[in-house]
């Protein structure tokens, strides 16, 4: 009996064995995609940041003017 299935048994894991290998390169593929993609969809240039105290009063400064609000 089991020269009768031998073949068709290594037939069998050869099949599975390719479709695992296809199946791995299709998913590696997506995610070579996805991260190429992410990478660039990322924001390269740096943000500028602002003085923390200049960020904070800048809602209450008069434009121009160089005079603060009156609240303040």
């Amino acid at each position: 009996m089991i020269e009768t299935q031998g073949p068709a048994l290594e037939a069998e894991a050869a099949y599975r064995r390719e479709c695992a290998g296809r199946s791995f390169a299709a998913r590696r593929a997506a995610y070579e995609r996805r991260a190429a993609h992410a990478r660039a969809t990322q924001n390269p240039v740096p943000v500028a940041r602002h003085h923390a105290m200049t960020s904070a009063l800048h809602g209450w400064r008069l434009r121009g003017t160089g005079a603060w609000h009156a609240a303040h």
